[in-house]
């Protein structure tokens, strides 16, 4: 019953801390086999979301979020990544 509660974060480990993310068509597939074995569960995609990528990611519509790493460290970064996610 807690399945329905839970909150998955997705980064490939190859992208982690490198700037280099899946493309598109890449993470699609992932999110959209998780939500296929665990449908109720939020996925949000993990820490190499930034300013660069994040109007390509916010096309994707399997995204529930983002998981913010070193962005959250650089408040002037944040503020740009956080303008265009209203836009």
């Amino acid at each position: 019953d807690q399945i329905d509660r839970w909150i998955i974060f997705y980064e490939p480990i190859w992208s982690i801390e490198t700037d280099i993310i899946p493309t598109k068509e890449q993470i699609i597939d992932v999110f959209e086999f998780i939500k296929e074995k665990l449908p109720n569960t939020k996925v949000l995609y993990g820490g190499s979301a930034n300013v660069n990528n994040i109007k390509m990611l916010n096309e994707i519509k399997q995204i529930d979020g983002y998981l913010l790493g070193g962005l959250s460290l650089k408040p002037e970064e944040l503020q740009t990544f956080l303008d265009i996610m209203k836009q």
